[in-house]
């Protein structure tokens, strides 16, 4: 493959949030041919009718003018299509077995379809040293021509196009040329680029980034369960210590989960074969965090042990995170919490704007777009929107009854005078 080509034939592997994302970056240059490949037969009969259940500002847009151009296609198959870069953007999670093999194995089956010298970025987040063992298993097999880095994807969700434009993408690959020629064709797109010296520093580096964000929430979090166990507001502690001094810069407690921080310090440690890593820090920060919902659960169970008749539960929010908006609820506070409650048998549904019924995958029959103050017995803040705080909201919070529990695990509630009973971590009951 030429790397400064005029024309770009360019496989996407995984129509998630990543490859749809990376889609949309690279159609931005007019001579991206760009076709995502997904196997879940029900995303791509979404995908043909125009819903990407992406929420990306100005996604839509691009996809629209790139398909009235026939510069983009979502197949399930590729037949006999040739193609020149391929980036895989295929879901990883925490504890999987086989992990390497079955990435060998997805490349294995695009070897027809890639050119000869044609290139590969893995975007996936990875255990460390994963690039150099398909490197090695590329130079083994009968496409030793291929070339590959580690490209990984370093956006926030619901600002990801903007951040795709602004941060600097980081390239690691297992030989000198190989990064080279990465880097061009990288910055044939418009990325900003920034080289290391292999692939290992790239994929620990992309681990290590979401993993102090984790842990330093973590910190957070205990710091709430100290201050309430002494009977003090963490948010005026919190307010008063960053205010005016650079030094602070805590952040406030709540529930840390989403796609990446879930599952990244399992698959750094991960990369550390046949070692116990139980005594690390990152690994109890992750564990701290992981404590939240189980916090809230308890809090809904004792009540409703004493208030037997009360099963109805309202939560408000079901995206994993509230800013920047978006309609991913994969491992949020709000999935996981679900899945606890619906294990007692309780009645639970889920009220947010930004969602639709298939946001909720497995919970969809929990979609509600009610808020009625007299149906719900236990209301529970899912995240930190800024729908939360405005008219509608605040006013059915205001109006709950003296006997409704409210539980607000991120603080959203903390300059509202209400009624009702309620719990906010950091601060008690």
């Amino acid at each position: 493959m030429e790397d400064n080509q005029n024309s770009k034939r360019i496989l996407i592997v995984g129509g998630g949030f990543v490859g749809l994302t990376l889609a949309a970056k690279l159609l931005k240059n007019l001579n991206s041919y760009v076709i995502v490949l997904e196997k879940n037969t029900k995303k791509i009969e979404e995908f043909l009718i125009h819903e990407y259940g992406v929420y990306e500002p100005g996604l839509n847009s691009i996809f629209k003018d790139a398909r009235e151009c026939n510069r983009l296609h979502f197949v399930q198959t590729l037949g006999e299509l040739p193609v020149d870069i391929v980036f895989i953007c295929i879901n990883t999670s925490k504890n999987e077995l086989n992990r390497h093999d079955s990435l060998i194995s997805v490349i294995e089956g695009l070897f027809y379809n890639i050119v000869r010298n044609g290139y590969i970025f893995l975007r996936s987040t990875v255990p460390v040293g994963t690039t150099t063992i398909v490197k090695n298993y590329l130079v083994k097999s009968d496409r030793s021509d291929l070339r590959i880095s580690f490209a990984p994807e370093r956006t926030v969700e619901g600002i990801a196009l903007k951040e795709l434009d602004s941060l600097p993408q980081l390239v690691g690959s297992t030989d000198y040329d190989s990064l080279e020629i990465g880097t061009r064709i990288l910055e044939s797109f418009k990325f900003s680029i920034i080289q290391t010296s292999n692939s290992e520093v790239a994929e620990f580096i992309k681990l290590m980034s979401n993993i102090w964000r984790d842990s330093t929430f973590a910190i957070a979090n205990e710091f709430a369960l100290f201050a309430e166990s002494l009977n003090l507001n963490i948010f005026e502690i919190l307010e008063k210590a960053n205010f005016d001094y650079p030094r602070a810069g805590i952040p406030y407690p709540g529930p840390v989960g989403g796609p990446c921080l879930s599952k990244d310090t399992y698959l750094f440690l991960e990369s550390f074969k046949g070692e116990t890593n139980n005594d690390s820090i990152i690994y109890k920060a992750r564990k701290q965090n992981e404590k939240i919902t189980t916090i809230a659960f308890q809090k809904i169970i004792k009540f409703i042990d004493v208030n037997l008749a009360k099963k109805k539960i309202l939560i408000i929010g079901g995206a994993f995170k509230g800013k920047p908006r978006t309609n991913d609820i994969r491992s949020g506070f709000t999935q996981e919490l679900v899945k606890m409650l619906r294990g007692h048998q309780l009645q639970v549904a889920i009220w947010d704007p930004t969602l639709l019924p298939r946001d909720l995958l497995v919970d969809a029959d929990c979609y509600t777009t009610s808020l009625d103050f007299e149906t719900y017995d236990v209301v529970v803040i899912g995240n930190n929107a800024n729908f939360i705080l405005e008219e509608p909201v605040v006013n059915f919070l205001l109006n709950l009854p003296n006997a409704t529990l409210i539980i607000d695990m991120w603080g959203a509630t903390k300059n509202l005078d209400i009624k009702a009973k309620i719990y906010r971590y950091g601060v008690g009951i």
